[in-house]
């Protein structure tokens, strides 16, 4: 079996697809590499989003040690007024019964006056 003298058609063809086969597999590589970057940039964008979400609420919260630290604050505040309240409340019906008392005094005088005509 004489092989012979190469064939340099049949070699410059099947390099020449070898070449398109490459060509091929590298517009699809690249095109794999776009749609990937274009996934990782929607990904990025959503984690920013969230980021930026999660930032804006975390200003509007107050932390725990603000929370317990203004709350016995007001809890001392109200403890305070409650015994100002509970202090004056006595004080106040003493107070109603004595200018109720004195109007009715006055109603008194002033008819004992009227009637004698002073």
């Amino acid at each position: 079996m004489d092989s012979g003298p190469p064939d340099y058609r049949v070699l410059a063809e099947r390099i020449a697809n070898l070449a398109r086969l490459i060509e091929v597999q590298q517009t699809a590589a690249d095109h794999a590499a776009r749609m990937q970057a274009t996934e990782f940039d929607r990904r990025l964008e959503a984690l920013n989003h969230i980021r930026e979400e999660m930032l804006h609420r975390d200003n509007t919260y107050l932390s725990r040690e603000v929370y317990d630290e203004q709350h016995a604050l007001m809890a001392a505040r109200v403890e305070s007024l409650e015994m100002m309240n509970n202090r004056w409340g006595g004080g106040m019906g003493a107070i109603v019964a004595i200018v109720g008392l004195t109007s009715v005094l006055i109603g008194i005088a002033l008819g004992i006056a009227k009637l004698l005509g002073l």
